[in-house]
């Protein structure tokens, strides 16, 4: 899941990152937090990136919903600035990554991979236990 309330950004990250590389699925794009939250347990991600800067909810407190009601989901922040406090807020909800927008189709690849391979890590875990 995506949510971003800059329209061209979503729509970038929606068409030009080859999810089926990855083997990805793009479930759901979300305007704001609020959306996406509103949504979330419809679909119950993987994975979900998520501005940090938007209306109603934003980027940190989708992290902490996820984080106390969806531990297995792993969250991808995006930002505009790079602020030590969002940083600090976002390593206290388990944030997988931590990506600066100017570099978001560049990096954003590689994070998915990372959260991808943390997923499997914490699957093969879970059987062992």
């Amino acid at each position: 899941m995506l949510a971003d309330d800059e329209v061209y950004l979503l729509e970038a990250m929606k068409n030009l990152i080859a999810w089926d590389k990855m083997e990805c699925q793009l479930l759901y794009c979300a305007k704001n937090g609020k959306e996406l939250l509103d949504h979330i347990h419809e679909y119950e991600p993987d994975i979900v990136i998520t501005d940090i800067n938007m209306p109603l909810v934003n980027g940190i407190e989708v992290a902490k919903y996820i984080y106390e009601n969806m531990n297995r989901t792993k969250v991808i922040i995006l930002t505009a600035c790079a602020s030590f406090e969002y940083a600090q807020e976002a390593i206290r909800y388990d944030v997988c990554d931590y990506i600066i927008k100017t570099a978001t189709l560049e990096k954003l690849p590689k994070a998915i991979e990372r959260a991808i391979d943390k997923l499997r890590s914490d699957e093969k875990e879970e059987n062992l236990k």
